[in-house]
C-alpha cells in the first residue's frame, strides 16, 4: 500500500455521476489523494471534471486505477456486477473495492474478491439529488457498511476521514436499510408535494408553496436532530385533538380527496409516535384513533384547537 496517512491509500473511483462526483469533491476537500477518475462517456467526464478541478478519464480504463489502494466503484446498482467483472483484469493484488449501493451487498462485487485484499459495500446515507451540496455535507453522514475484513477497515477509515461515521448493516438487512432511507428521503419529497398539493386548492402556486413549506420541514429536522423521537412530535395527534384532525379529513375530502389515504397513513403512524410520547391522554388518543378509523366522535368531544 502507497504510504499516507489514511488507511484508504489513494483512492480511484469508477462512476462519476452524482454520487462519485460528491465523493470525489469531499476526498480532495480532505486531503486524500486521488490516483483519477474514470466516467462511461465523454459528455460524463466533462461534468465531473468541472466539479473535481481535476482530468476526469472516460472510455478506456487508464492504467492509474492500478495505482490506487482503493477502488470505489459508484454506478448504478444494475451496472455493479459488468463493471466488476469489467475490472477484473485491471486491478491489482493490493487494492480493495467499494461500491456506493445502498441495497446491494459486496458480492455484487464478487468476481473481484478473489484478486483484491477485499470488497464491500459502502453506502453514504444522504440525498444526491446536487453532488455539490452533497459532497459539503458528507461530513455529517452515516456510511453503511459490509464486506470483507480488509475492505471493512478501509471503510470505516474512508468514512471517518471523511467526517461522517459508519454503521454497520449485514447483507441480509442491506434492503430493509434501504426500505429506511427511502422512506426517510424519497417519502419526505413526496409528503412535500402531497402538503402543496393542499395548498394549491386554496390559491397558491406551487413554487409558493414548497417555499412556505420548507422552513416549517426544516424547523421540524432541528427538532427532531435535537429532541429525538418522539419529542419531536408536535400539532393536534401529539396532544390528543381528535375535533382537529376530524375537521383535517373533511376539508381533505372535500377539496383534496386524493389526499385523504396518505393523510390517514402518516396520521395512524403519528398516533403511535404520539403514545410514545405521553403528551396526550390515553382517552385522548383513543378518540383520535376512532376518527382515523371513520367511527363517529363521542359525545362531548367537539373540539377544534387552532395548531
Amino acid at each position: 500500500m502507497a504510504s499516507t496517512e489514511h488507511e484508504c491509500g489513494t483512492v480511484f473511483i469508477f462512476g462519476c455521476g452524482a454520487v462519485g462526483s460528491a465523493l470525489g469533491r469531499a476526498l480532495v476537500r480532505v486531503g486524500v489523494p486521488l490516483a483519477g477518475a474514470h466516467c462511461r462517456t465523454r459528455a460524463s467526464a466533462t461534468r465531473a471534471a468541472s466539479l473535481l478541478g481535476r482530468v476526469v478519464t472516460h472510455g478506456e480504463i487508464p492504467v492509474s486505477l492500478r495505482r490506487a489502494d482503493t477502488v470505489v466503484v459508484a454506478v448504478p446498482d444494475p451496472a455493479i456486477r459488468g463493471v466488476a467483472e469489467q475490472l477484473a483484469v485491471h486491478v491489482v493484488r493490493h487494492q480493495v473495492a467499494l461500491h456506493c449501493s445502498g441495497s446491494r451487498s459486496s458480492d455484487d462485487l464478487a468476481p473481484l474478491r478473489p484478486l483484491l485484499r477485499g470488497v464491500a459495500s459502502f453506502h453514504p446515507l444522504l440525498s444526491f439529488a446536487d453532488p455539490l451540496s452533497a459532497s459539503d455535507i458528507l461530513s455529517s453522514a452515516a456510511f453503511a457498511l459490509e464486506g470483507d475484513d480488509a475492505a471493512l477497515d478501509v471503510a470505516r477509515d474512508l468514512a471517518r476521514t471523511l467526517g461522517g461515521f459508519p454503521i454497520d448493516v449485514p447483507a441480509a438487512d442491506r434492503v430493509l436499510y434501504h426500505a429506511a432511507a427511502a422512506t426517510a428521503s424519497n417519502h419526505l419529497v413526496a409528503l412535500a408535494a402531497q402538503a402543496a398539493s393542499c395548498l394549491r386548492k386554496i390559491g397558491l402556486e406551487q413554487g409558493q408553496a414548497v417555499r412556505a413549506l420548507v422552513p416549517l420541514m426544516r424547523s421540524t429536522l432541528a427538532n427532531l436532530e435535537r429532541l429525538g423521537l418522539p419529542l419531536a412530535l408536535t400539532g393536534p395527534v401529539s396532544r390528543g385533538d381528535a375535533g382537529a384532525v376530524r375537521a383535517h379529513l373533511h376539508a381533505i375530502r372535500e377539496r383534496a380527496p386524493e389526499e385523504e389515504a396518505p393523510y390517514l397513513a402518516l396520521a395512524r403512524r403519528a398516533a403511535v409516535v404520539a403514545r410514545a410520547q405521553g403528551k396526550a391522554t390515553a382517552e385522548q388518543l383513543a378518540e383520535v384513533e376512532r376518527t382515523l378509523s371513520g367511527e363517529p366522535a363521542r359525545s362531548g368531544d367537539r373540539s377544534c384547537k387552532s395548531t
